[in-house]
């Protein structure tokens, strides 16, 4: 890599602020300090991410699946005013309500990529002149990212079972069963089994898409789960 990015990439990330101290090298060596944050990235991920990666992915897919879904029955109007409230479609131009950020930006071919995150808690951009611009935005199912609402949990599983309300806390998207078992877990078998016994109860609506059948929870669930 070009030492000049990534001096100009830190100095954009700090946005008129001072560099910290442990990044001020570098001017000295710009591509030592990459290879510094490289690896302090890999470390990262190994004991922070990794270790629930198959579950993180389950939730990102099923965001993705949802949004193309939405973009073919609603157009692009209805898709982004699921996004975000801040989100804004209209005369090919979309708008969005960010604190501190003034731009008007021309994609021009370039393409606009949204990305579904589970860091963040609203639709956020990154403006780089030099790329083509990127909207994070937070995915779908993120409060089960790192496992069920204990509050939730401990309610709900006294009446029908840790599992299924693990299920139930999940199923306030539409998700199919190998999404649910990668994400709690669990055999599919076994998802199978509860999911069968929520639907025969009510808790649960269930639909065809493709060759899919996605499961979601029905008036009846969302009132259980309040």
């Amino acid at each position: 890599m070009d030492h000049n990015v990534v001096i100009r990439d830190l100095t954009s990330a700090a946005n008129g602020r001072r560099l910290h101290p442990r990044l001020e090298s570098v001017h000295q060596d710009p591509l030592g300090l990459l290879d510094e944050i490289t690896e302090a990235l890999r470390v990262y991920w190994d004991r922070v991410l990794a270790p629930h990666w198959p579950r993180l992915l389950a939730i990102l897919e099923g965001d993705v699946r949802y949004r193309a879904s939405k973009l073919a029955d609603e157009g692009a109007q209805g898709l982004f005013r699921d996004i975000d409230r801040g989100l804004s479609w209209g005369n090919g131009a979309l708008s969005l309500d960010e604190p501190g950020l003034e731009a008007d930006i021309a994609v021009r071919g370039r393409g606009l990529t949204f990305t579904p995150s589970l860091f963040c808690n609203r639709a956020v951009s990154l403006v780089d002149h030099l790329q083509p611009p990127r909207l994070f935005y937070p995915a779908r199912g993120r409060g089960t990212a790192w496992g069920a609402n204990p509050v939730a949990g401990r309610r709900v599983a006294d009446l029908v079972g840790k599992t299924r309300a693990q299920l139930l806390e999940a199923l306030g998207e539409p998700l199919s069963t190998t999404e649910l078992a990668r994400r709690l877990g669990l055999s599919q078998g076994a998802v199978s089994q509860h999911l069968g016994i929520l639907h025969r109860a009510g808790l649960l609506d269930r639909a065809r898409q493709g060759h899919a059948i996605l499961y979601s929870r029905s008036v009846l669930g969302d009132r259980l789960m309040a």
